[in-house]
Order: structure tokens, then C-alpha cells, then sequence
């Protein structure tokens, strides 16, 4: 047991210790000739293991639920919520969305052939043609753009509860978000890893994974805070303390206004970066969207 208590503890400082380029400067981490030293497939069993140790009754699915996994009091208002559950109406808003047929006769599945088996688990994803990070939000407007029909705003609400309804139908279906062998996607995973690991982000001096990571679960404020391991499996989310539906990456971008980070060139983008990475370190979590948050 001290064995393999030691070995999470040794996987959990490698993680915690990537080195992290200041926000808006390039990130390290680069191989010669440009190639992103990084390894995911490590980096996942790092978080696995960290959060095993930290929080051994837990199961997989309940690190989608975020900080409600984390702590007696939240699992019970997690519960007392879910009696009325707050995603109802942007369900149903996303069904009736999701049922739309483009004035060309075309519907998502038409875009999505496997939609109805449940295509969250994939996303965010590295998508070449891009040569960046590609959402389901992004994916579903280049599908409206295809059938001539105009986008939706990607952090809006009529997005996000349409986004409710396509993660629901991959519920339970295991995060398979994967990193190619490519160097400019895993330049990518390698810069969302960097920003999240670093200490210095902000006015506050703090890292997303000095809250998410090492600072996960109840905290001296009283706050609980949502673990990392699984914390994209539950979004879109209804937030109770917005009250509404946000998408990962707008709760990401709030996370960055709350630590105080002045806007720099590329923010935009390294907010994608973390979602991807994220994303990546979370396979095998279940789908659990939407999810609820506070």
C-alpha cells in the first residue's frame, strides 16, 4: 500500500511540475526541430492516479459531477438540485433544436452520421484543417454554414442548450478525446498543459492547478472546488450561480476573469488549449452532460 501511495505521489509531482510558459509568451516543452515533448498517455495515468489516492471511493462517473463528487454536503444539494433538475428546460430547448431541418432538407445527422450513438465524448478535438482545436460548438455552426443556415453564437445559450441535448445522448459512452501524432496538435495539448500548470497566472498568483489539482475538494474558505480529472465530462453545465448553460470553455474563460488575468493576444486560443487538454487527460471518465455546477 506505502508503495503504491508513493508511486501516485511521485506520478502526481511529475504532472505538477511541467514546466509553464507566462501567459501570452510561447509555451515550452518543444523537441528539436519544433516537436512538443509530450507524452498524454502518462499524463492521464498521472491523473488518474493522483486523484485515486486522494479520493479512493470515488468511481470514474462521479468525477463528472465536479465538486459535488468531492464532499458529503455538495453530493446531498447535488441531490436535493437534481429533484428539479435546472438543465430540464435548456433540454428541451436543445431537443426541439436538434430536430431542425435546414432549408435544404439537411439535420445534424446529416453532418453527424453517429450523432445518435453520441459524438460529445470526442470533442474537443484537434482538427487539422483548422490547425487548431475544434469544439462541438465550432463543429455544429460549420454544419448550419454547410446547409446555409446561420450560426449560433458559440457561447450563447441557444448554443449551449443545444450542446445539452447532443451530450445527452452520449451519456455514460467513456471521454475518448485523443492527441495525433501530429506537432501541431500535440503543440497544442503541450501549450493547454503549460497554462494550466502555471503558478504565476494572474493577479491572484495562482494556477488552474493549484485549485483544480493540488487544491481540489473542500478548501479553508469553505469553497469546494472541482477536481480535474473528468471536469470537461459534465459540460455543458447549467451554472446556478450565472444561471444558465456555459460551455468548458466559457467557464474556463470565467475561471481566468475570477484569477484576475489581464486579456493578452491568444488568450482566446490557450483557453481552447486547457479545454483540449483537459479533455485528453479525462479519458475514460463517462459523459455525464449537462452536467450542473455552482
Amino acid at each position: 500500500m506505502a508503495a503504491r501511495l508513493a508511486a501516485a505521489a511521485v506520478l502526481a509531482a511529475s504532472l505538477l511540475s511541467v514546466a509553464a510558459a507566462p501567459a501570452g509568451q510561447e509555451a515550452g516543452g518543444q523537441a528539436p526541430g519544433g516537436q512538443a515533448t509530450v507524452d498524454p498517455a502518462a499524463d492521464a495515468a498521472a491523473m488518474r492516479a493522483y486523484f485515486h489516492t486522494r479520493f479512493p471511493a470515488l468511481s470514474l462517473r462521479d468525477y463528472a459531477d465536479g465538486p459535488y463528487a468531492l464532499d458529503a454536503g455538495m453530493r446531498k444539494q447535488l441531490q436535493d438540485l437534481m429533484q428539479f433538475p435546472p438543465t430540464t428546460f435548456a433540454l428541451e430547448d436543445g431537443a426541439k433544436r436538434f430536430a431542425e431541418t435546414f432549408g435544404d432538407g439537411a439535420t445534424y445527422a446529416t453532418c453527424f452520421p453517429g450523432i445518435g450513438q453520441g459524438i460529445a465524448q470526442d470533442y474537443p478535438r484537434f482538427d487539422a484543417k483548422r490547425g487548431g482545436v475544434e469544439t462541438l460548438a465550432m463543429a455544429v455552426n460549420d454544419c448550419r454554414a454547410a446547409h446555409h443556415a446561420a450560426p449560433l453564437p458559440v457561447d450563447g445559450e441557444a448554443m449551449a442548450d443545444l450542446l445539452a441535448q447532443i451530450g445527452k445522448l452520449s451519456d455514460g459512452k467513456p471521454m475518448a478525446v485523443t492527441v495525433p501524432d501530429d506537432p501541431h496538435a500535440r503543440a497544442v495539448y503541450a501549450r493547454g498543459r503549460a497554462v494550466f500548470d502555471d503558478a504565476k497566472r494572474g493577479t491572484v498568483g495562482m494556477s488552474c492547478a493549484d485549485c483544480h489539482v493540488a487544491g481540489a475538494g473542500p478548501g479553508p474558505d469553505r469553497a469546494t472546488r472541482a477536481p480535474a480529472l473528468g471536469i470537461t465530462a459534465g459540460f455543458p453545465a447549467y451554472s446556478t450561480g450565472a444561471g444558465r448553460m456555459l460551455t468548458a470553455e466559457a467557464r474556463i474563460a470565467g475561471c481566468d476573469r475570477g484569477l484576475h488575468v489581464a486579456p493578452y493576444a491568444g488568450m482566446a486560443a490557450d483557453h481552447l488549449a486547457i479545454a483540449y487538454y483537459l479533455a485528453a487527460v479525462s479519458r475514460g471518465v463517462p459523459v455525464a452532460a449537462p452536467g450542473v455546477r455552482p
